[in-house]
């Protein structure tokens, strides 16, 4: 890939040094390939032996004269062979890490002599480029750059973060050492519960990051499981990894059946304490396949085997009818995520208690979309199942154990057990395949995803610059490729912030995320922060070097949430697409974040997704089903979202709520929304008919105010689960759970192109013109999150560039009007009250936050070092107080008297003698020789006491009248 300027001005020319202490005899260098990590360079000079030049590059200048800055020393060039020098051969220089269109200024100079600059874009590395393979990467880190120059770095050529190479060469300096890449990740910890009388404090606990070969997945503790089967190994336990291989006697290759494969077996592992036998939860599978230690590659090339996945829920409507697919990846040859091809014959089969089977064998008809065709070949009629005793062997299950299973069944109706079966040919000897119901998307590659992200957008990158992927390696399987026109941009001003939202009972962090546009407020001295939720309300606002989000208060929240159901992992590429919308320079982005604050928790249930859990988090527990009471040692991630949904609706501010799934039932991508009455009703269905003008994949007559599943068990809108409870708790009428389907849909709406952005690059997803419907995959889960963003500016903002126009209706008035009768309402508008509740604020409540400096700092019952020690924070804490006239002491601000420290510690308002308790902190320690103790900042928060406060405003009373509908019609029209 050549520099945007021009591949010739690269060859033959380039712009004059603007430093005069050198000459420019040295002939300038050919630019053959331009990456954001790495410049590839030809020359002449690079053959001298022994090589006696260095590189010099340095950021363009508006002008493109010379860099204002010229870096060089560590940035080298590969050390080249003696025979590559010889035929002239380039060699790669090494970037950090530098945003996708960044323009640079290079040259090669030796002692005495200087070539001419040669400007160059930056670019995404391509999909499929074979001369950054991570074997190579391993070499050229070791030749090119020190061990103090790595660590300074971001990992260059696979993208993975530099402390992992640095915790590589320790274990391989000392392998007796165990060491463990953490990468930037403080300790964190999940906010004390007011009244909580144990206080514990629960740290996140430090993973291993990736560093054997690029894009394998992290392993678990205590590392990977391995499984020898004649001349194949079966990796397992690692991040997303569900499937344990079942051996045989003497762990030889399974004797092959009439198709002439030899077949190997995989148990799926069920939810805990869902049952060994059970229907529910046996869905996700992820497991590798390699070349078995010491066995030639040219005994595996070509190989034919076929592998069957055992003990699954009854999938065949899924794989029969809908035509799902298991999907594949070749790590490192072929790392995005395909489908395994119709030639591969899958079959799907469940068999009950007596042996009778059902599958593609015995309905005759296979069918593809909306299509039926024939049976494939005659491998259905193979009964490819094993036995429960075999189930059970594989997953370790102990005989008592066994026989327990068995009493406790007795009574219960034969269980089915389902198995996906397909051929597979080794063509790629090398690496790892992986296997997978669906894409996986593990915890690490979300923690990695959101560093790049925040890094990226704390550096104020210019607009247009392409977004980071969310996939770990630039070429594994980006939803966007190269050859398409869009790409994900930045857009300007944008307010990114992150926090942990709490850390699960296996020590993993629920990460926050917050979108807005940025304001004045970054040049003010007072930036006012959201204020935690009452019951986790304390003096320390967060631990481990953490900040607050700031607060907007004049912005109504969406709120965003996905896989809380571990294995549906199309709800968490949805939320991807919602996310890189949101931050784009697509107007209709800026628009959407001038008028909201996004709060988005990209993954509620991160020990459950790590283990390889279906739907359950670690305990077992399905979270989805918790809502009405949750707790915050069980339900983690849930407890806390619904603390801090209920604090926004107390505030008047929340107006959205979506939680984003995947099923293998109905078709499409659809809506499940909550019965309401009268006008909420009509603008809570509403948004599901914007959705289909917006989004090509949804499904407006798949959509369920309620879901039948909720009728069915005479739950009405008022179930347990995350749609229904919050909908009720904060008074929302805007609260859904959205489906997308593992597979395909009914049909393709296609949707009409935007007035005003003719000629913009549109996602591939929504650009889609086919009626005929086709399989889904990354791009089309995608473009169902743009879609739901877009149709909130449709609905509740001003949205010049709204497909609405052209649509029949022509109005959003019309589009409610047609709701309302349609559900038989003669009123589809409401009083006009759109403004959020905003609750006064007294002076003397407003606070300052101190950052601790030192690495633990108490809190005494007086401003003197003699006094008790109340309270104990730890380094990097914000601690809430108020300053103190000419003293070098602050006053703790204690909501109702918790100060939240390691301690836990809660003061009485006043004491035996009444007198009133107050904590109090040194700000600098430096006459005990410990320096500065207390930093103050700019960050401010109101910490008023609303133990009283119990009122959620009712959002429901705030729909906007139709004199504000037409008002904002005329605004867009104009």
């Amino acid at each position: 890939m050549e520099s945007e300027l021009g591949s010739q001005q690269a060859r033959t020319g380039g712009y004059q040094s603007g430093t005069s202490e050198l000459s420019a005899p040295l002939a300038t260098p050919t630019v053959r390939c331009v990456f954001c990590i790495a410049v590839e360079l030809e020359s002449d000079v690079l053959a001298r032996d022994p090589p006696e030049f260095r590189v010099e590059w340095g950021l363009a200048d508006e002008d493109q004269s010379a860099p204002t800055n010229i870096f060089q020393g560590s940035w080298q060039l590969v050390h080249l062979s003696a025979k590559e020098r010889a035929q002239g051969h380039g060699g790669r220089m090494l970037l950090g890490k530098l945003p996708q269109g960044q323009r640079i200024l290079v040259r090669i100079r030796d002692h005495a002599s200087a070539s001419l600059w040669v400007p160059v874009v930056l670019r995404s590395i391509p999909q499929g480029h074979k001369e950054l393979a991570c074997g190579q990467c391993e070499s050229f880190v070791k030749d090119t750059v020190t061990s103090e120059g790595l660590d300074s770095l971001r990992c260059v050529l696979c993208g993975q973060r530099e402390l992992a190479h640095t915790a590589a060469r320790k274990s391989a300096a000392n392998p007796s050492q165990k060491t463990e890449g953490s990468g930037k990740m403080p300790p964190v910890s999940s906010p004390p519960l007011r009244g909580d009388s144990s206080r514990s404090v629960t740290t996140r606990a430090t993973f291993q990051m990736r560093h054997d070969t690029f894009a394998d997945p992290p392993p678990l503790k205590p590392g990977l499981r391995t499984a020898v089967l004649g001349d194949l190994e079966f990796v397992t336990n690692f991040d997303t990894s569900n499937g344990e291989l079942l051996l045989g006697a003497k762990d030889a290759p399974p004797k092959k059946q009439a198709d002439h494969l030899e077949r190997y077996h995989v148990v799926v592992r069920p939810d805990p304490q869902d049952g060994v036998f059970s229907n529910q939860r046996k869905r996700w599978f992820h497991f590798g396949v390699r070349a078995a230690p010491g066995v030639p590659a040219e005994r595996l090339r070509g190989k034919k085997i076929r592998i069957v996945v055992n003990n699954m829920s009854d999938m065949t409507d899924l794989f029969n009818l809908d035509g799902h697919r298991p999907w594949f990846r070749h790590v490192p040859h072929v790392p995005g995520w395909h489908k395994i091809h119709d030639l591969a014959r899958p079959v799907c089969r469940y068999e009950d208690g007596g042996g009778r089977g059902v599958g593609v064998g015995q309905t005759g008809k296979f069918t593809v979309g909306m299509e039926e065709e024939p049976v494939r070949p005659k491998s259905s009629d193979i009964d490819e199942s094993i036995s429960k005793a075999q189930v059970r062997k594989a997953l370790g299950i102990k005989k008592d154990d066994a026989i327990a299973v068995s009493e406790a069944s007795k009574n219960k109706k034969p269980s089915k057990t389902c198995y996906v079966a397909f051929d597979f040919r080794w063509e790629e000897v090398t690496g790892t395949t992986y296997f997978a119901f669906a894409p996986a998307y593990g915890y690490a590659d979300l923690e990695e995803h959101l560093e790049r992200l925040d890094s990226f957008l704390a550096s104020s990158p210019r607009p247009g610059l392409e977004l980071p992927a969310y996939i770990p390696d630039p070429r594994a399987g980006a939803p966007w490729s190269e050859e398409s026109p869009w790409k994900p941009q930045v857009g300007a001003a944008v307010y990114f912030h992150q926090q942990s939202l709490c850390v699960t009972p296996q020590g993993r962090s629920v990460k926050l995320l917050t979108v807005t546009a940025q304001d004045d407020l970054e040049h003010q001295h007072r930036i006012p922060v959201e204020v935690p939720p009452l019951c986790i309300r304390t003096s320390c606002f967060t631990t481990g070097g953490e900040t607050p989000a700031k607060l907007f208060a004049t912005r109504r929240i969406i709120f965003i949430s996905a896989r809380v159901h571990p294995g549906e992992t199309p709800g968490q590429f949805a939320c991807f697409g919602f996310i890189n919308f949101i931050l784009s320079n697509d107007p209709r982005a800026e628009l959407l974040r001038q008028s909201f604050v996004f709060k988005i928790v990209p993954m509620l249930n991160p020990d459950g997704v790590a283990l390889g859990h279906t739907r359950a988090n670690s305990l077992g527990i399905d979270l989805n089903r918790c809502y009405t009471d949750p707790n915050p040692r069980e339900h983690e991630g849930v407890f806390y979202s619904l603390q801090w949904l209920v604090h926004w609706a107390r505030e008047g501010r929340l107006l959205f709520h979506l939680d984003m799934h995947a099923h293998a039932h109905t078709r499409g991508c659809v809506l499940y929304g909550n019965a309401l009455e009268d006008v909420a009703h009509v603008w809570n269905v509403a948004f599901a008919h914007i959705c289909q003008l917006n989004g090509p994949h949804f499904d407006m007559e798949g959509c369920q105010f309620p879901p039948k599943s909720d009728l069915e068990h005479g739950h009405g809108s008022t179930d347990n689960s995350s749609r229904a409870r919050v909908a009720s708790t904060c008074k929302l009428y805007h609260a859904y759970t959205l489906e997308c389907h593992y597979s395909i849909g009914r049909l393709i709406r296609p949707v009409k192109e935007c007035p005003g952005l003719e000629g913009r690059a549109v996602h591939p997803g929504i650009g889609v013109k086919t009626f005929k419907p086709i399989p889904y995959g990354v791009q089309e889960w995608e473009s169902i999150g743009e879609a739901i963003a877009v149709s909130i500016l449709d609905l509740h903002g001003c949205n010049p560039y709204s497909r609405i126009p052209l649509e029949r209706q022509g109005s959003l008035e019309n589009i409610l009007d047609g709701v309302a009768k349609s559900l038989r309402l003669g009123f589809a508008f409401g009083a006009g009250d759109t403004l959020p509740f905003e609750r006064e604020v007294c002076p003397e409540t407003q606070v300052r936050l101190f950052r601790v400096l030192h690495e633990q700092v108490v809190a005494r019952d007086g401003p003197a070092v003699t006094k008790q020690v109340l309270d104990m924070y730890a380094r990097g804490s914000l601690v809430a107080v108020q300053e103190l006239p000419e003293s070098s002491w602050v006053k703790v601000v204690a909501p109702d008297g918790f100060l939240g420290g390691k301690a836990g510690t809660r003061i009485p308002p006043v004491d035996d003698r009444n007198v009133a308790r107050e904590a109090y902190m040194l700000i600098d320690g430096s006459q005990k020789g410990l320096g500065m103790l207390l930093e103050p900042t700019d960050m401010w928060a109101c910490l008023e006491n609303d133990v009283g406060v119990t009122q959620v405003h009712d959002a429901m009373q705030r729909i906007p009248s139709k004199q504000q509908v037409q008002a904002r019609a005329l605004s867009q029209a104009g």
